[in-house]
C-alpha cells in the first residue's frame, strides 16, 4: 500500500497508537498496536511489511505488520488495516535492548 504510517512515540508519554495517511494531510486512527507502548524505536519497511523494533522503555522485541485490504475492520476511509505479528519476544534478539536508532 502506498501510505504513511505513524506508530507510537512520545505523546508526551510512550504510546502504541497507529495512524495511517494516503496523502500526509488526512490521518486516520487505526487503533492501538499489540506491542507495549514505546518511543525512540526503530521502524523499517522490508518484504512488504512494516517492522518495529526496540525503543524505550528499553526493549529488543521485534514486530511486523502487514496490510489487510478490504476487511470489515479496515481503518476508516483508508481501505485497509495493519495486522501485527510478534516476530521476536523480548530478550530473544541477538542484540541488547536499545532505543534511539
Amino acid at each position: 500500500a502506498d501510505v504513511m504510517v505513524l506508530v507510537g512515540g512520545f505523546s508526551p508519554l510512550p504510546s502504541n497508537d497507529v495512524w495511517i495517511s494516503r496523502d500526509g494531510i488526512t490521518w486516520r486512527f487505526d487503533g492501538f498496536a499489540p506491542w507495549p507502548k514505546r518511543a525512540y524505536h526503530g521502524a523499517a519497511v522490508f518484504q512488504d511489511k512494516l517492522w518495529i523494533m526496540g525503543g524505550t522503555p528499553l526493549s529488543n522485541d521485534v514486530w511486523s505488520a502487514s496490510f489487510q485490504m478490504g476487511s470489515e475492520e479496515t481503518s476508516r476511509d483508508v481501505g485497509f488495516k495493519l495486522v501485527w505479528e510478534q516476530m521476536l519476544p523480548p530478550n530473544e534478539a541477538p542484540w541488547t535492548p536499545r532505543a534511539g536508532f
